[in-house]
């Protein structure tokens, strides 16, 4: 199993992976059902039972949050699945509403020791399901600090692709990254322009073509209370459809470069790769390029 480690910062979250020799195993689900008790009668007469699942969970995955607070809140428009460009993606986050429903029992002595049912994250896992074949199942576990207050909702930023997850993904779908590629070819076409001459060079490998990977992880936080009851979440489905590039590859950036610099960006996102798949010249848009070598 691999360990990894996520702790939330004022401004952000930060990532750190560490190997463990323990595997997990892939399950085989076709539901992407997310289903969940709220019966808070319930949570309010007694402390939870050891990893009980029907007081704190995920009940929604939102929409990423807009630039450039990107904070995502409890009015943030829910999700239910999440498209991204696997060849910019190094790690993909998605944004979560949490729910505790145990009631506070503070005796008021305004102590955080006192309150029994805040919940404090040890962490949560991602297990992999439906992945490609040659994809190892191995279940992630990453390490989050946080807590949840009594009778709240709350909202999370958690990756559901950790890098290592990114990387093997990119391998088995002959999608590598894409910056190193992109930038080469900038030069490339750079060169073109200035000789005025065809471009003869290799665009950026795509063996997924304009084929979309299909996905699914499940994500479980694991914690407990003040009062030291074990709790963990119902597994989440997420659903998760990754694609490689532009669609239609490069090939029509490369007949006109100059079109390409001058067009108009990606847009800026809150999650890297995050966004509605598009054409070739919204990779290349370069305006500095566009001034030198087009106007």
């Amino acid at each position: 199993m691999k360990k990894c480690a996520l702790f939330l910062l004022a401004a952000g979250y930060l990532l750190s992976c560490t190997n463990d020799d323990t595997s997990g195993s892939l399950a085989d689900s076709d539901s992407t059902d997310n289903d969940h008790s709220t019966d808070s009668e319930t949570a309010a007469d007694s402390q939870p039972s050891d990893t009980d699942t029907s007081v704190f969970f995920i009940e929604h995955m939102l929409q990423p949050p807009d630039v450039p607070d990107c904070t995502a809140t409890v009015d943030t428009p829910i999700a239910t699945e999440i498209t991204a460009d696997l060849s910019i993606t190094q790690t993909l986050a998605a944004f979560f509403q949490v729910v505790n429903t145990m009631v506070s029992v503070e005796d008021g002595s305004n102590s955080i020791q006192a309150e029994t049912n805040s919940v404090l994250m040890d962490g949560y896992t991602i297990t992999p399901i439906h992945f490609p074949p040659g994809y190892t199942a191995d279940v992630e576990q990453v390490e989050l600090a946080t807590m949840f207050s009594p009778d709240s909702a709350e909202v999370i930023p958690i990756d559901v692709l950790t890098p290592q997850m990114i990387a093997t993904l990119q391998t088995i779908a002959g999608c590598p990254p894409l910056s190193a590629a992109l930038s080469t070819l900038s030069i490339e076409l750079s060169s073109s322009i200035q000789t005025d001459t065809v471009f003869s060079g290799d665009t950026p490998s795509n063996e997924l073509g304009n084929n979309v990977l299909s996905i699914q992880v499940q994500i479980q936080l694991h914690g407990h209370t003040q009062g030291g009851a074990d709790v963990t979440t119902p597994p989440f489905t997420v659903p998760i459809h990754l694609y490689c590039g532009p669609e239609d590859g490069f090939n029509a950036c490369t007949e006109d470069p100059c079109a390409a610099f001058c067009a108009d960006a990606l847009p800026p996102t809150c999650v890297p790769g995050v966004h509605s798949r598009t054409t070739c010249d919204a990779y290349l848009a370069n305006e500095d390029l566009c001034t030198a070598y087009c106007q």
